[in-house]
């Protein structure tokens, strides 16, 4: 069953009321399944905009163009989660997404695994697997600030592990393992004031660690290029 959002966006579930909780058994066990449509943009797995309040847990999302997508959410958790096979995003925050908890979720085998973008801030992304991506395990981009990256697993995304870029700034990336991608960890020129301290990044194709400003602090990395 489908849920027409928009004449060009469609969800498996909409979230359509605050404070709502979308729990599942586990993840491999409660699953979303949208095999054969993820090339289509603006179809959703799990759907939420405008809101505040929600928990997502122990759900599976495969085979959607976005696997958990927050537009402009706040005070949210996505925890215990899967998103798998996606052809975009596996879990996307966007649009001033602020203040969510995104804990202990699998990534897999999408175009990014979890991806901050426009303006999301003050977020806390901790203890996810993100492997296997077409581009950054885990990503922000355009203006997102104050987020927390901590205690993270990322192994084999071609573009690289752990990306902050677009004015990315006063973001705290630790305690992070970047391996065997593109890059392991980089922040371009236009993200500054963020903390990058005690990551590992081994078997990356480029920089294990690659920091493009001056004005970011580093310390107790690990990496061996």
């Amino acid at each position: 069953t489908w849920e027409v959002i928009s004449a060009t966006e469609t969800a498996a579930v909409n979230l359509d009321t605050d404070n709502l909780a979308l729990i599942g058994k586990d993840s491999g066990a409660t699953v979303i399944d949208l095999a054969g449509a993820k090339t289509l943009s603006g179809l959703y797995g799990i759907y939420a905009t405008g809101r505040t309040g929600m928990l997502i847990k122990n759900l599976g999302v495969t085979g959607s163009y976005e696997g958990i997508y927050f537009n402009n959410v706040d005070l949210s958790t996505v925890m215990g989660d899967s998103a798998s096979s996606c052809g975009n995003n596996g879990i996307y925050l966007y649009n001033g997404s602020d203040t969510n908890t995104v804990s202990n979720n699998t990534a897999s085998s999408n175009t990014r695994g979890i991806y901050l973008q426009t303006s999301s801030n003050n977020n806390t992304l901790s203890g996810n697997i993100a492997n296997s991506h077409s581009q950054y395990g885990i990503q922000l981009s355009t203006n997102c600030m104050s987020n927390t990256i901590n205690g993270n697993t990322t192994n084999s995304n071609s573009t690289g592990g752990i990306g902050l870029a677009s004015g990315s700034n006063y973001n705290t990336v630790s305690n992070n393992t970047a391996n065997s991608s593109g890059s392991g960890i980089s922040l371009n020129t236009s993200s500054i004031n963020n903390t990058v301290s005690n990551n590992t990044t081994n078997a990356n194709a480029n920089a294990g660690l690659y920091v493009g400003a001056d004005n970011n602090t580093q310390n107790g990395n690990a990496s061996d290029t």
